[in-house]
């Protein structure tokens, strides 16, 4: 009942946002022909006043061609018209001593035009026109939703300025300009204030004031960096990415709420905006949970944009919940509202260093699980920012994108944020600069070293240098693809400069236990170290491939053991299966098998595990996500320990559209959903969002849906903005959750 009363009042409220924004349009438009026809006025007028001036100078040219004319000099300026002639009359029979009123006979009296005199009507403004069309897309604020003037600091701006009469050289104008700040709280708005002075013909001191925002500009760009449509985020495991819907959303913010929180400061030495996208130092934006239990909250997938967080966190405080993506996304938005280029870069196989050593140690026992106290860790994926701007602290070499980490991770001078930390020195393993530069450093270039943990010491069994920062993304400038960036951070993996620059960076950190560290943590990294057994060579090698299934369906992993040797080999085989989220943070097992296994010699043996739907579904989270592990042991104590995460996929959701887009013009759009579960699913809530597209969410409810059954909803949405747009629609679902559909749209002007 309440999610249909939900449905309705959002039906109601889109209703209302249409009836509007109708009004709005119909407002500006009057405004504008309002403006259009005062100006129109003000033209007419001039062009009369100069044709009367015209018209005068030709009678008096006439008249000066004619003889027997008499001027006179000194007639009073209120004798005009009708008493002009009797006037002159009498003036000449005084001269001529005659009485007053004796008749003289006149061909015409008339005033001369005196070219060389003009009287002036005092200048006055009546109109100051801020140019708010062109001056906002030459400062990209074009689309900020404020009808006031929003301009980037340091960066010119034109006005127009309209005045009562055409000026005049003798006017000698002088003016000037003058701004008075208000609502010193969000640090933003700006009372601007026009003041012009003659010299002459000045009636008073005219001042036009309007409000308009100046938005922060103090980074120095030294390349032009293109930013446009909506953020792409890569969300999935490594080797099989799937774009996904960003959520940056500035175009839909009003400058005031990116200015509630950080005041107009220098910004590459107080980066106190990271700080407040997060929560736990300050009441920031974004509360985190990677715990799996999202009640309380929205679970991070369901954003689909920044701009319902801003709004709800400056209206409420905090919002729960988000993720490394969510707060990438919002950090982005808030970067781009305060004038500096920015873009979100999403890392797969992101490693997270808590001792500093650029090591990433991952402890298992003896069946291959792998221990709960391990504190360093090697995430599917880890999203954070870029900013483009110069480091005049630290090095001009150092200039250009710069990364900015929001996720609350690991503590840096006491607060939890990361940066910025310049991507030119990361990949020259210059780790002594600031910020951050070492934690960044192993998320994309760090080692891996494999721990085999027994009652009272740990074996190393493995070390992998080039497993940690594979397919570096962001979104391609202009579509939206993928755009690999692996090597703004590192030299080529396999490769001598690589190493070198592992090494020079790993010189340059010193190893020590995080203070963050738990017990359990301590006590494994104390344990003493067998390395005094030879190392066993290995006569087998192994490795995990699977399929891509649908969230629904059997998930089959597939472990390939080669043998290397002539003779026949015998393994022990423990294999398990873990629901994981995305951090690779386990969450509840799902299938633990040990077997033994045969090799003839030189033998390649397949080894298929299958897990159906019903064995995973109460195990895995909203992430999709299951890791399998295969610890192997030949009879000579050799150790082979191989492990793979599978991402299930989500049935796609089809969006269609009807015609072409127009701004202000009705679109029809298709949602299309085949249920792809073998049960019912109930309580099934569509939601549209769009920039430039949908004002504020539409939410539709889907009535219940068999196995295989299709759902078909039809949604007008009226586009305010024209340009490339992208329309994202999200489902959920007591048994799916937030499953993704986009559709780009280019919205032609009206």
């Amino acid at each position: 009942m309440e999610d249909s009363l939900h449905v309705e009042l959002n039906a109601l409220r889109q209703k209302v946002t249409a009836n509007e924004e109708a009004v709005s349009v119909l407002t500006t438009a009057q405004d504008d022909h309002e403006a259009r026809i005062t100006a129109l006025e003000s033209s007419s007028a001039t062009h009369l006043h100069r044709l009367r001036q015209q018209q005068l100078c030709i009678e008096d040219c006439e008249n000066r061609s004619r003889r027997n004319n008499i001027r006179l000099q000194g007639i009073p300026e209120a004798t005009s018209g009708t008493e002009l002639k009797p006037t002159v009359i009498a003036i000449l029979n005084k001269v001529l001593g005659r009485e007053a009123a004796s008749p003289i006979e006149l061909d015409r009296v008339h005033r001369s035009e005196r070219s060389n005199v003009l009287i002036l009507q005092a200048l006055q403004v009546i109109n100051l026109d801020l140019q708010r069309h062109a001056n906002t897309i030459a400062h990209r604020t074009n689309e900020f939703m404020t009808e006031k003037l929003v301009v980037r600091r340091g960066e010119p701006f034109s006005m127009k300025v309209m005045f009562n009469r055409t000026v005049q050289p003798e006017d000698n104008l002088k003016w000037w300009t003058q701004t008075d700040q208000r609502y010193n709280s969000e640090g933003a708005l700006y009372f601007l204030v026009l003041c012009c002075m003659a010299e002459m013909h000045i009636k008073s001191s005219d001042i036009s004031a309007h409000d308009c925002y100046i938005a922060n500009q103090t980074c120095t760009r030294k390349a032009a960096v293109k930013i446009d449509g909506p953020g792409l985020l890569g969300k999935t495991a490594e080797m099989h990415i799937e774009p996904g819907p960003g959520v940056c959303g500035s175009k839909e913010l009003g400058p005031g709420v990116a200015h509630k929180w950080y005041p107009l400061e220098d910004m590459v030495h107080d980066f106190s905006c990271i700080l407040q996208v997060n929560s736990p130092d300050d009441n920031g934006i974004i509360v985190g949970n990677w715990s799996g239990d999202y009640s309380g909250g929205e679970v991070p997938t369901k954003w689909n944009g920044s701009t319902n967080i801003l709004r709800r966190w400056n209206e409420s405080g905090p919002v729960g919940y988000g993720q490394c993506w969510v707060y990438g996304g919002v950090l982005c938005t808030v970067l781009r509202c305060l004038g500096i280029p920015a873009r979100v870069v999403t890392n797969f196989a992101s490693a997270h260093d808590t001792d500093g050593n650029l090591i990433i140690d991952r402890y298992f026992d003896e069946n291959g699980r792998e221990l709960p106290a391990t504190a360093d860790s090697v995430w599917n994926f880890h999203v954070w920012d870029e900013g483009w701007f110069v480091r005049k602290d630290i090095g001009t070499s150092y200039d250009g994108w710069q990364v900015l980490d929001a996720t609350p991770q690991e503590r840096s001078e006491g607060s939890y944020r990361l940066g910025p930390c310049s991507v030119n020195a990361v990949k020259e393993g210059d780790v002594d600069k600031q910020y951050n530069a070492p934690f960044t450093f192993c998320e994309v270039n760090g080692d891996i070293v494999d721990w085999l943990v027994y009652s009272n010491e740990k074996r190393r069994i493995y070390t992998q240098t080039g497993a940690v920062g594979k397919f570096i993304s962001t979104k391609a400038i202009g579509s939206y693809k993928r755009a690999d960036i692996t090597n703004n951070y590192k030299y080529t993996e396999g490769t001598t400069k690589e190493r070198e620059i592992f090494n020079k960076a790993k010189s340059n950190c010193s190893s020590m236990l995080s203070r963050n560290a738990s017990p359990a943590t301590i006590a494994l990294m104390a344990l003493s170290v067998n390395d005094t057994e030879p190392v066993v060579k290995l006569d087998f090698e192994g490795a995990f491939t699977h399929n891509y299934p649908q969230f629904g369906h059997n998930a089959d992993f597939m472990l390939t053991l080669k043998s290397k040797s002539s003779v026949k080999i015998l393994l022990q085989l423990k294999m398990t299966a873990t629901a994981i989220v995305y951090t690779n943070a386990p969450v509840k097992e799902i299938l633990s098998e040990a077997q033994s296994v045969t090799l003839e010699p030189e033998e390649e043996k397949k080894i298929q595990f299958s897990i159906p739907y019903a064995k995973y579904e109460a195990a895995i989270t909203t992430d999709n996500m299951i890791k399998a592990v295969a610890l192997c042991e030949d009879e000579k104590g050799g150790k082979l320990l191989v492990d793979s995460v599978m991402k299930l996929g989500s049935q796609p959701i089809v969006i269609k559209a009807t015609g072409e887009a127009r701004v202000s013009q009705p679109l029809n759009t298709e949602i299309i959903f085949t249920n792809p579960l073998s049960q019912d699913i109930e309580n099934t809530i569509l939601t549209a969002e769009g920039s430039g597209l949908v004002k504020e969410p539409i939410h539709i409810k889907i009535p219940c849906l068999k196995k295989d059954q299709q759902s078909v909803t039809n949604i007008n949405i009226i586009p305010y903005r024209s340009g490339p747009r992208c329309l994202v629609v999200d489902l959920k679902s007591n048994k799916l959750s937030d499953i993704k559909g986009i559709l780009p749209i280019n919205v032609l002007s009206e």
